[in-house]
């Protein structure tokens, strides 16, 4: 799911690049990859998942038997909200020019998810079709946490940008309506001694 979320982000911005600089032919400007050398492709790498623990208390929980372990006081088990750190990095190695289309780049896609920050998300989990609603907000990241991202990733700094993707929903999985009991339990019962 978080695959798939991200890959319909990076379609859009696709699609947004290309019409912005009005290819003839559908260029991938942005891909789901490690940083590679010298490239003129936005690299997208996920930083980091988190739960959204704000929001957890005021989901709508799923229906669960209510001898199940798991089940809470409010008749299910609450919807996983999540947190995505995605990285937008730009490798333009060692080139003057490439470093300058990448900055160039880097407004563009500023530019985007400025005016796209609510997104819905459409795929399909075990047949079933899921759909949210993802708010993508900028990053800011300190200097000395952008020192540490890039040392931690193993090379040197690159133009980025760090956009945090809200409330995507992990579903749990359902279990049956009915749990099968023993029918010849194995309990002690104090009264019955032997």
């Amino acid at each position: 799911m978080i695959k798939e979320s991200i890959q319909q982000i990076i379609g859009r911005l696709n699609i947004y690049l290309n019409t912005h600089y009005q290819d003839v032919s559908f260029v991938e400007y942005v891909v789901l990859s490690h940083l590679s050398e010298g490239n003129e492709s936005i690299h997208v790498n996920l930083i980091n998942v988190e739960e959204d623990t704000v929001f957890k208390n005021q989901v709508k929980p799923v229906s669960r038997p209510p001898q199940s372990p798991t089940a809470n006081a409010l008749g299910g088990i609450p919807v996983m909200r999540l947190n995505l750190y995605i990285l937008f990095a730009f490798n333009p190695g060692d080139s003057n020019q490439l470093y300058e289309k990448a900055l160039s780049l880097l407004t563009v896609v500023l530019r985007y998810f400025h005016t796209h920050q609510q997104q819905e998300i459409s795929i399909t989990i075990d047949g079933q079709p899921f759909n949210c609603s993802a708010k993508i907000n900028y990053h800011n990241i300190s200097l000395e946490e952008s020192h540490n991202m890039w040392s931690n990733l193993g090379g040197t700094q690159k133009p980025y940008a760090m956009y945090k993707l809200q409330l995507l929903e992990i579903m749990p999985v359902e279990l049956p309506s009915t749990i099968p009991s023993l029918t010849n339990p194995l309990l002690s019962i104090p009264n019955n001694h032997v």
